[in-house]
C-alpha cells in the first residue's frame, strides 16, 4: 500500500514539475513570439546530419564505458554486438525517471548474458554516479561565467563549487565512494557488497575521464546543430559543451521527470541567451529536443534492424 501511495506521490510531483516547466517555457515563447515569428528558419543540413551521426557513435561509445566497468567488476567481457543491443535498448528506456528504467534493462539483458544481477546493478551505479560527476565537472566553466556576468553573490557561488570540487576529489582519491554503495545497498535492501565489486581508484578516474570526453563529444555534436541554424563563432563551442553540461547534470538530477524532458531545454536556453539573442536560444533548446527524438527514432529503428536479425538466424539455424 505504501508502495503504491509513494508511486503515486512521484507521478503527482513529477506533474507539477513538469506544468511549472513547461509553463515558464510556454510563457517565454509568448512574450517573444513576435520575434520568434519572424525569424528566418533556413538551415544547413550536413552539420546537422554529420552531429546525428556522432550521437550515434557517441552512444555507442557509453556502452563500450559500462562494459569496460562491467569487465573490471568481473572479469568477465561481454561480446561487442550484445554490449550494443543492450546499450541501444537501455538508452530508449532513460524516458522513465530517475535513470532507472536504463539500469533496470541493462540488469534484465546482462542477466541473460550470464552476469549476475548484483554485478549488473553496481555497474549501472557506477555508471550513473561517474556520468553525474562528469557533467558537474564539464559544466563548472558555464556557471562560473555566467553568474559572474549576472549574479551579485559570485563569492557564494565560487564557495559552492569549491566545495562540490573538494567532495569529488575526495570522493576519487580516497574509500568513500565504496562506503556509499555499500550504505545505498543497506538502504534499499540487497545485502552486503564484497571488495571484489569495488573499483579500483585509479580505474574510477579513467573511467570519468572517458565520461568527460563523451561529454565534450556530445557538446560538440551539439554545437554542430547550432552552426546548421546561425552562424556563430567557433571559440563557442567551449561555451556551448559547458552549457550543454550543466543542462544535463539538471536534467539527471530532477529525478522525476522523464529523460529530464523540458528541465534540459529550460537551462540549456538560459545559458544560450548569453550569447546569442533570447529568441533564438528558445529556437535552439526546443530543435535540442527534437534533434535527440530523432536519434531515438533512428535507435528504434536499429534496435529492430537486430531484431529482425536474430529472427532470421533463428530461422536458419533451424532448418538446418
Amino acid at each position: 500500500m505504501k508502495k503504491k501511495l509513494l508511486k503515486i506521490l512521484f507521478k503527482i510531483l513529477g506533474g507539477v514539475i513538469v506544468f511549472i516547466i513547461g509553463y515558464f517555457f510556454y510563457q517565454t515563447i509568448a512574450e517573444n513570439w513576435d520575434k520568434l515569428r519572424g525569424y528566418d528558419f533556413s538551415y544547413e543540413i550536413l552539420p546537422i546530419l554529420l552531429s546525428v551521426l556522432i550521437i550515434l557513435i557517441s552512444v555507442i561509445y557509453l556502452g563500450f564505458i559500462w562494459r569496460e566497468i562491467l569487465y573490471s567488476l568481473t572479469k568477465k567481457m561481454l561480446d561487442p554486438l550484445k554490449m550494443i543491443k543492450i546499450q541501444l535498448n537501455s538508452w530508449l528506456c532513460k524516458y522513465i525517471p530517475g535513470k532507472l528504467g536504463t539500469a533496470l534493462m541493462k540488469v534484465y539483458l546482462g542477466n541473460k548474458e550470464g552476469f549476475s544481477k548484483k554485478e549488473l546493478f553496481i555497474s549501472t551505479v557506477y555508471e550513473n554516479i561517474l556520468v553525474i560527476l562528469s557533467n558537474f565537472i564539464v559544466g563548472i566553466p558555464i556557471v562560473l561565467i555566467f553568474f559572474e556576468k549576472f549574479s551579485s553573490n559570485q563569492q557564494y557561488l565560487i564557495l559552492l563549487i569549491g566545495v562540490g570540487c573538494i567532495f569529488v576529489i575526495i570522493l576519487l582519491t580516497t574509500r568513500l565512494l565504496p562506503f556509499l554503495i555499500r550504505i545505498f545497498f543497506k538502504i534499499i535492501k540487497r545485502g552486503e557488497i564484497d571488495n571484489k565489486y569495488f573499483l579500483k581508484k585509479q580505474k574510477v578516474g579513467l573511467i570519468l575521464m572517458l565520461y568527460i570526453i563523451n561529454i565534450f563529444v556530445f557538446g560538440f555534436s551539439l554545437f554542430l546543430v547550432i552552426t546548421g541554424f546561425i552562424d556563430i563563432n567557433w571559440w563557442h563551442v567551449f561555451y556551448v559543451i559547458s552549457a550543454f553540461a550543466f543542462a544535463n547534470l539538471i536534467g539527471i538530477l530532477t529525478v522525476f521527470v522523464p529523460a529530464g524532458l523540458g528541465v534540459r531545454e529550460g537551462v540549456l536556453s538560459l545559458f544560450l541567451a548569453n550569447i546569442m539573442p533570447l529568441e533564438i536560444a528558445i529556437i535552439i533548446s526546443i530543435v535540442s529536443r527534437l534533434w535527440l527524438a530523432l536519434i531515438d527514432l533512428i535507435i528504434v529503428f536499429l534496435i529492430s534492424a537486430f531484431k529482425i536479425k536474430d529472427f532470421a538466424a533463428v530461422k536458419v539455424e533451424k532448418g538446418n
